[in-house]
């Protein structure tokens, strides 16, 4: 899981103007960034291999975390909110 966390902060650290918060409520981990929206249909592509945002490098970062979510028995999902991109990862028992 450090690698999965590591890769979405880089992705957030990327795309951030001023500011990432990070916040758990229960075993939902939310990590968010101030910087530009997501388009509604790259939201569940960013996931896939090869899918790169606007400033990404090679689109395996984040296919690399829903990779290790599955493993792990986690669900991952990106949303648009509060005038940024939150990226979740909910861990189940």
């Amino acid at each position: 899981m450090e690698i999965a966390f590591e890769n979405i902060l880089d992705n957030q650290m990327r795309y951030a103007r001023t500011q990432i918060q990070v916040n758990t409520k229960g075993a939902v981990v939310r990590i968010w960034n101030d910087g530009p929206q997501m388009e509604e249909h790259l939201l569940e592509q960013v996931f896939k291999k090869f899918q790169v945002g606007q400033r990404g490098k090679f689109g395996l970062g984040l296919a690399i975390v829903q990779r290790i979510a599955e493993l792990h028995k986690a669900k991952v999902w990106a949303a648009n909110e509060n005038e940024g991109v939150a990226f979740y990862i909910q861990f189940t028992s």
